[in-house]
């Protein structure tokens, strides 16, 4: 794996204003530069400066999110962090595959963080909306299956979720179901900003205050 230098993405970075026209600018450009390295320093120039730093494409899988309020004083990147986040990933192996080919190499004593598409959290509409296509009802039962098996291997286990019946009871048994609070602030209408219970399914016992 080849690994490009953190400076030269920080490089391009300072170049960067935050204004309206640089950000659709440089979103109109994100998939058209072949540069690894200037894709990167887009990258993180748009999840900083766009609308409450939501991810999201459109159904051609383009970045679609629209710029965030404009500031003089907004940090668009943090230098040090991003060449201590770099010197760690060096010794770290990112893979884009499913879920179950990441996993199968799990063995005892691991620990096996996963956080799929959240279903939707109220109780009538279940897998629906975008669930439906990016990740299915048949995915969660899969999901459920392999943080079984790797349990069992003696992996150490982490799931999150809405609190959703239908999550639950795919982890009855061996797990342990923990639903906690918390705050969200990406909804645009901010009457939707509000608190939500999630779910964090362990195969060991979590204690929290």
């Amino acid at each position: 794996m080849q690994f490009y230098h953190c400076g030269a993405v920080i490089k391009i970075l300072k170049r960067l204003n935050f204004d309206k026209q640089t950000y659709y600018k440089v979103r109109d450009n994100l998939y058209s530069k072949s540069d690894a390295i200037r894709r990167a320093a887009y990258f993180i120039y748009l999840n900083k400066t766009c609308w409450n730093g939501l991810y999201r494409v459109n159904t051609k899988g383009n970045f679609n999110v629209p710029v965030g309020t404009i500031s003089k004083n907004k940090e668009i990147f943090d230098e040090w962090h991003l060449l201590a986040a770099s010197r760690c990933l060096k010794k770290a192996e990112l893979q884009c595959v499913d879920f179950e080919e990441a996993i199968k190499r799990a063995k005892k004593d691991d620990l096996v963080y996963l956080d799929p598409p959240y279903v939707t959290s109220h109780l009538k509409n279940g897998f629906i909306k975008y669930n439906s296509k990016l990740f299915s009802q048949i995915d969660e039962l899969r999901l459920a299956r392999i943080a079984t098996q790797i349990s069992n291997k003696g992996s150490h286990v982490i799931v999150s979720n809405a609190a959703h019946p239908m999550i639950k009871d795919l982890y009855d048994g061996q797990f342990y179901k923990n639903e906690i609070t918390r705050f969200s602030g990406i909804a645009a209408d901010s009457s939707r900003r509000m608190d939500f219970l999630e779910l964090l399914v362990t195969n060991f016992q979590l204690h929290c205050n």
